[in-house]
């Protein structure tokens, strides 16, 4: 017999072009390959002859004799039976905005052979897992799913991708880390925030895209007329330290945090789109914010919680680690309608204040749901560490309200004057009451947490409180000062109480700073007198007065004083003081004179005390 050579020569051309289309190797009996001369067919084998040709399309069938009805080819035949590739299509768009109502979803599918089988993967919006669905055959080569309105995600939106099998082939449409997005459009009505505790602020956001950013359109068509007995709302500006109030307090957007209260049962809300993240680091999406330097109230941009340590920050183009402590105090502070808190996830609707401390930084939330376990809070951060380290706490309490876990206290390697263990104290509630410690080296930021290295005598925490009505303060954790040690709070009124675990001090209203003193009998013994760390001038009290009334001032230096009584004109009255005075507390009464022995009018007046370069005024009221 012959050798065809020159159909030898079409065999390599043959295979190459079987395996780019797609191989499944195996036995087969079809019509549909074509077979030349050779060795080998298909890969699959040695034929048992070199010496037939066979031209045509001829049924293989294997091991064994295949007969058809032009050709008879004997041996044991292995050949290559091969398809078309599987490929599926999604019918929709990578990004699409639906509204929140169930959504059929189409795959087109082509190539393999017998049945197709399919699997609609889906998630809502910060999930990490992906729920499968079984779909359904369709018209065609075709497989459909319906994506519930349960399966969208309202505020969340929904991401997905799907799996097609076929003939023992696999094929996707998207991709688990590359998924298909619904993002979800949504009326007023399907996005409500929780019910507001009735007259207790909160820090609130809009976790989502509003239609329109006009704080009319996002409160006060849920919340009513403006009307400050009913609700009110403002924003606090690091640029003014101030809180703006409605209604020029700013578009709304994602991210931004507001003040907010109101009375009875009250939600707010917008229609608009669910919110998607505006840039990728590190394989992880996120929401990214400018930030002002200082306090910024910021809130959840996510329908869903996240984790305060999961939040990361840009510094100037350029994305840090954690939180490092040259960027922002790593502590995020919810308001809870009586008090801060410090936590570590922020909620959905809620928002926090958090201290930024260089310009150019901006905020970056994760788009991932919060998940346990959380890390420590400031408070467990500065109570953990050496045997030897501790804190106490004080509280301030006033009409109901409070400032709580302000902590003084000893951290093995922390320092004299301001470091990484030292806390800034968060803007004011509105009518919320304030107790902040002042660093010696008059720091311009106050603290809510102010460790200092061990001591063998003591140390002395300045502290400031604002004036409210009723004011008590809280000592706790005083067991866990040394045993030779005691604690002592000294108010500018020179008022001493030593404190025990639980003691409540009244706080005279005309009392605004204090000091807490620390250390052993020798060291308190050497506190006796009172020195505040910056000029005080108190209210006069009582006010209104007839005819006598009792003004304190307070002098962190010795120095040249001078205290006047004036007139609604500005003119003097009378000098109370005139002279050199040393570093402490003094008290004035004045006796509603002249200087002259001669009784003044009813009236409204103000007393001036100025020393060294320090001036400032309050007015009393002399009733007759």
């Amino acid at each position: 017999m012959t050798t065809n050579i020159k159909r030898i020569r079409w065999l390599p051309l043959l295979l190459c072009l079987m395996l780019s289309a797609g191989l499944v190797w195996g036995q087969a009996s079809s019509t549909n390959y074509k077979m030349t001369i050779g060795n080998v067919v298909g890969g699959g084998g040695t034929s048992s002859s070199t010496n037939y040709g066979g031209v045509g399309y001829i049924p293989l069938t294997g091991a064994g004799v295949a007969t058809s009805t032009n050709y008879v080819a004997n041996g044991g035949i292995i050949a290559a039976v091969f398809s078309s590739a599987l490929s599926a299509t999604y019918t929709g768009g990578a990004l699409a905005t639906v509204p929140l109502t169930a959504q059929t979803l189409k795959v087109a599918y082509a190539g393999g052979t017998g049945t197709a089988t399919g699997t609609f993967y889906h998630r809502f919006g910060g999930q990490t897992a992906y729920t499968s669905t079984a779909m359904t055959a369709g018209t065609g080569d075709t497989l459909t799913a319906t994506a519930t309105v349960d399966m969208l995600g309202g505020l969340r939106g929904m991401e997905y991708y799907f799996k097609v099998d076929r003939g023992g082939m696999t094929t996707y449409a998207g991709a688990s880390d590359d998924p298909f997005i619904f993002r979800i459009q949504v009326t007023d009505a399907q996005a409500q925030s929780p019910v507001m505790p009735d007259a207790q602020y909160r820090i609130i956001g809009l976790p989502l895209v509003p239609s329109s950013s006009n704080l009319f359109n996002v409160f006060v068509d849920n919340l009513g007329d403006p009307d400050p007995i009913q609700w009110r709302l403002g924003r606090y500006l690091a640029s003014g330290d101030s809180v703006v109030p409605y209604p020029n307090s700013g578009a709304v957007s994602p991210g931004k945090g507001y003040w907010l209260i109101a009375r009875g049962g009250k939600t707010f809300g917008s229609g608009g789109n669910s919110l998607r993240p505006n840039r990728l680091y590190d394989g992880v999406n996120y929401y990214q914010v400018s930030l002002d330097s200082g306090w910024n109230q910021v809130a959840n941009p996510f329908a869903f919680n996240i984790s305060w340590s999961a939040v990361r920050f840009d510094d100037n183009g350029s994305v840090v680690t954690g939180h490092p402590t040259d960027v922002l105090d790593d502590a995020a502070y919810s308001y809870t309608g009586s008090a801060y808190s410090s936590v570590t996830t922020i909620t959905a609707w809620y928002g926090v204040f958090i201290r930024i401390k260089k310009p150019g930084v901006s905020i970056m939330y994760p788009y991932v749901q919060a998940v346990s376990p959380v890390p420590p809070t400031p408070k467990e951060l500065a109570a953990s560490s050496s045997p030897a380290d501790w804190a106490v706490e004080l509280a301030l309490f006033s009409g109901g309200l409070a400032d709580i876990a302000n902590l003084a206290g000893v951290k093995s390697d922390a320092l004299a004057g301001e470091d990484d263990y030292d806390y800034s104290e968060p803007p004011p509630a509105p009518g919320g009451p304030r107790l902040a410690f002042q660093l010696p080296e008059n720091c311009p930021d106050l603290k809510r947490i102010d460790l200092r290295p061990p001591f063998a005598d003591g140390a002395t925490w300045d502290i400031i409180l604002s004036k409210s009505a009723s004011r008590q303060v809280q000592a706790g954790g005083i067991t866990n000062i040394p045993e030779n040690m005691r604690a002592r709070l000294v108010l500018d009124d020179g008022t001493t109480v030593d404190l025990t675990d639980g003691a409540t001090v009244a706080i005279p209203d005309n009392v605004i700073s204090a000091q807490l003193a620390i250390g052993t009998e020798d060291y308190l013994a050497g506190k006796a007198t009172p020195i505040p760390a910056q000029y005080v001038l108190s209210q006069n009290h009582p006010n209104p007065f007839n005819p006598t009334t009792t003004i304190r001032f307070g002098l962190p230096k010795a120095g040249k004083v001078r205290l006047e009584v004036l007139n609604i004109l500005g003119q003097t009255v009378r000098t109370l003081v005139d002279q050199d005075l040393a570093a402490g507390y003094h008290s004035v009464i004045w006796n509603g004179d002249d200087g002259e022995g001669r009784g003044v009018a009813s009236g409204i007046y103000f007393y001036r005390l100025r020393a060294d370069g320090f001036t400032q005024s309050r007015k009393m009221v002399l009733l007759k």
